[in-house]
């Protein structure tokens, strides 16, 4: 199978925007599948997570390493309560930045939903 200058191309930009996105953050939200346990600040999930999250002043940024298809991302206050919820479609658009100025301090979680995959993030603003 030969691989495409176009999708060589497509995933270098890709790769190059999250790195830089991910210098211009300040904290790094850890990404796990939902079930498995919180790892430690020092400590990264054992497994490919094809999802970054950032949170800083400007909001929470989601970046997809790789497209994934249509994914529902939902963030819940420490109350469980909704506070923002998109459909994104990763074949189109890799990243998202949700607005959190108006938000409460206090802790959230983020859950990220796409095929049969169930991810969870925790945060605190």
């Amino acid at each position: 199978m030969k691989i495409s200058k176009s999708i060589v191309s497509k995933i270098c930009i890709a790769a190059g925007f999250l790195i830089l996105s991910q210098l211009s953050f300040a904290g790094e939200v850890i990404i796990r599948k939902d079930g498995d346990p919180e790892p430690t600040p020092v400590t990264h999930a054992p497994f490919f997570i094809p999802v970054t999250a950032f949170i800083d002043d400007n909001g929470l940024a989601l970046n997809f390493i790789v497209p994934q298809g249509i994914a529902t991302i939902t963030v819940f206050d420490e109350s469980h309560n909704v506070v923002h919820q998109e459909v994104l479609d990763t074949n189109t658009n890799l990243s998202t930045l949700i607005a959190t100025d108006e938000w409460n301090g206090g802790g959230y979680t983020v859950t990220i939903h796409y095929g049969y995959t169930d991810l969870i993030g925790n945060f605190d603003l």
